[in-house]
């Protein structure tokens, strides 16, 4: 089989006629070009793939499921890049929609051939986001959008409103921080410590703090 030259513009009809084994016909800006075995013959041709049976194999022969498969050595790039933008609301999307909760939808790693984590839609739930961890074998954070709480190692249960649930025995805060006084700057809510004491922001700018003792 000869060589087949390729161009960023359609094979003209004269260049085809000095290339063994092509056949150009009313060549157009998307056209590929195919082998046909069955005429011997490289012909330029629109791919349309049908969805229940598509594959793309980039670097290799995809087999199973439909499928998009990209394998390569070393480094390996899926790049989406925007070259201009006018005006607003021109976003990169990367959609994936599934038809009902008894889909899931997954983004998985894997570790020469073992599946590691996860992270994608759950099926029990139309909006749940979730980490999961193959290895450990359970939800590693999971983010329910009806109460807006997250679980860390797990589904998130809470009694009033929106909170975060803690599948575990400990919460570290990393760093101590000390108030400069009672109406040093604060947001209600924050909680920090120091080797005396524990502070909590009561309201705007109002701490108010609680002794450590050892026993």
């Amino acid at each position: 089989m000869s060589e087949v030259l390729t161009h960023r513009k359609p094979l003209k009809h004269e260049l085809a006629k000095h290339i063994r084994d092509v056949l150009i016909a009313s060549p157009a800006d998307t056209d590929f070009l195919v082998y046909e075995a069955a005429s011997l013959l490289w012909k330029n041709k629109q791919i349309t793939l049908t969805p229940q049976f598509a594959k793309l194999g980039i670097g290799c022969s995809p087999t199973g499921v439909p499928k998009v498969d990209v394998q390569g050595v070393d480094s390996i790039q899926i790049r989406a890049k925007q070259t201009s933008v006018t005006g607003i609301n021109k976003s990169v999307d990367f959609i994936v929609d599934r038809l009902n909760l008894d889909q899931q939808v997954n983004f998985r790693f894997n570790l020469g051939g073992a599946e590691r984590w996860a992270f994608g839609c759950d099926r029990t739930s139309v909006n749940d986001l979730y980490y999961y961890s193959y290895g450990g074998g359970a939800y590693v954070m999971q983010l329910a959008y009806v109460s807006g709480s997250v679980g860390f190692g797990g589904s998130p249960v809470i009694s009033d409103g929106r909170g975060i649930h803690l599948f575990g025995k400990i919460l570290r805060l990393g760093t101590s921080k000390t108030p400069a006084s009672a109406s040093d700057t604060g947001n209600a809510g924050e909680i920090c410590w120091d080797a005396n004491y524990i502070y909590v922001c009561v309201a705007a700018n109002t701490w108010k703090r609680a002794a450590l003792s050892t026993w």
